[in-house]
């Protein structure tokens, strides 16, 4: 979690503005490779290339054999119930294993298995369309951390025949068309329209079911300005009540409280909110990724300062409108900042997280299990963490089981996913993580550029 000097500076309303397309579009994108680096052939996956796949004592690829508590279920049944007449529908695990989708070395409970996708350098932030398939914003700008770059566009990664494996990578736009999407982050399906962050807008194109390249006469349109944001990597999320949600973070602040609490902020922005949208909580540092859900509550994965390590910690948050989290004059609630620069200050009316990470290991993306696991895993949440920068300590994925009413972790997070980062074979960093619609667990690499799902041997292929 690098936190390096601002990538991009403040930008005026005039630059904003000035972002719009100028000049006639481009004839349509041909179509375009996984943006993988020439001198990294397709036919050779990473973790077979390098000369020693042995993995440590640490990250020995564990016992895949199922317990009898996770025994499987009789043919023609699923953890959802009888299935349908018919042959049964194989396990998802199940799906043969190549030199292309082999994960060696990964650890991750009994019972469950990890494949890997597909590749695009620098997947940031991961969706999941109304029709099914998963797009990837893979920015060509190098992130804080110095991951990337990518190939600067939004991607699509289907999986027609329905095997647990991309069969291409579509280019659904990229900056041959719009230049902007050097900056791509945060992506959202919404109202029948695809919305976008760049470093300092969020825009929306209209969609429709099956769409996987953006037509030539499709043009974005600004939902909001964001002049003045310092960090690029905005995350996008809907309410229940339908108000659109960007996050905004800083670098770091040297004065208590912010003289603009915008920048550290998650906003409103769409119908009456203006051209800048309004703030709706406040009090972050870095509030990357955003997740609101069915029943009503929205979180926030929130990154503090570098320097706050020993009474300093990282944390997932779930917030409300009107909130104030703290940042810089606080870190949790009854919690002043253990940097002395910000002096004596009240903490006592801070809104605190509901999950604490050390520092530095950087929670990113995180989403709940939706209920096709089964045991504590059910329901459970589950969070990407993207290590510290230069060791990638700590990278890898967590879970908490959490209570059914309240949607909160009931004991501290607890590693789900390892055998991650420097000095294994799975030599990168785990970034947005998300469940898809038929029950597996997506996550991207940033580093190393490439996405995975992680499943059950029970869970049936739809």
């Amino acid at each position: 979690m690098a936190r390096s000097a601002p990538v991009l500076g403040f930008l005026g309303l005039s630059a904003v503005l000035g972002a719009c397309p100028k000049e006639p579009l481009p004839p349509p994108i041909p179509p375009a490779d996984t943006g993988i680096p020439v001198d990294r052939p397709d036919a050779t996956p990473v973790d077979t290339a390098r000369p020693d796949t042995t993995p440590p004592p640490d990250t020995a690829v564990p016992d895949t054999s199922v317990p009898p508590d996770t025994a499987l279920p009789p043919d023609g049944a699923t953890e959802d119930g009888p299935a349908p007449d018919g042959p049964p529908r194989p396990f998802w695990c199940d799906s043969p294993v190549t030199p292309a989708t082999e994960v060696r070395g990964a650890t991750v409970p009994e019972g469950f298995c990890v494949r890997r996708f597909g590749r695009i350098r620098h997947p940031r932030t991961l969706v999941f369309s109304p029709d099914g398939d998963l797009w990837v914003a893979s920015p060509q700008m190098v992130g804080a951390g110095g991951t990337g770059p990518g190939i600067g566009a939004i991607a699509v990664m289907p999986d027609d025949n329905r095997d647990g494996v991309a069969e291409d990578t579509v280019r659904y736009v990229d900056i041959a068309r719009r230049e902007e999407l050097d900056t791509v982050h945060g992506l959202l399906f919404a109202d029948g329209h695809l919305y976008y962050t760049v470093a300092d807008q969020v825009l929306r194109v209209p969609w429709a079911r099956g769409e996987r390249r953006m037509p030539m006469t499709a043009t974005p349109s600004v939902v909001a300005m964001l002049p003045d944001a310092e960090r690029w990597t905005h995350g996008l999320a809907r309410h229940r009540d339908g108000t659109i949600l960007v996050s905004m973070g800083i670098y770091g602040a040297t004065f208590c409280p912010l003289r603009n609490v915008r920048q550290g902020a998650i906003l409103a922005i769409g119908g009456a909110t203006g051209a800048m949208g309004q703030v709706f909580s406040q009090g972050y540092r870095n509030p990357m990724y955003l997740r609101c859900y069915g029943w009503g509550e929205c979180y926030a994965a929130e990154l503090t300062d570098d320097g706050w390590f020993g009474p300093g910690h990282e944390k997932i948050v779930n917030f409300h409108r009107g909130e104030d989290y703290g940042y810089p004059c606080c870190y949790d609630r009854g919690r002043v900042s253990p940097t002395p620069r910000m002096g004596t200050v009240g903490c006592d009316t801070v809104t605190e997280g509901i999950q604490n990470y050390d520092v530095g290991f950087t929670p990113f993306g995180f989403d709940y299990e939706p209920g096709r696991w089964s045991g504590a895993f059910q329901n459970a949440i589950f969070v990407g963490l993207h290590g510290r920068v230069g060791s990638w300590e700590g990278t890898g994925i967590r879970w908490s089981p959490v209570d059914p009413s309240t949607h909160r972790p009931t004991r501290p997070p607890e590693v789900f996913l390892g055998g991650w980062g420097a000095g294994t074979p799975n030599n990168g960093r785990v970034a947005d993580l998300i469940f898809a619609p038929d029950g597996r667990m997506f996550f991207s690499d940033d580093q190393d550029g490439a996405v995975y799902w992680v499943a059950p041997r029970t869970l049936r292929m739809p």
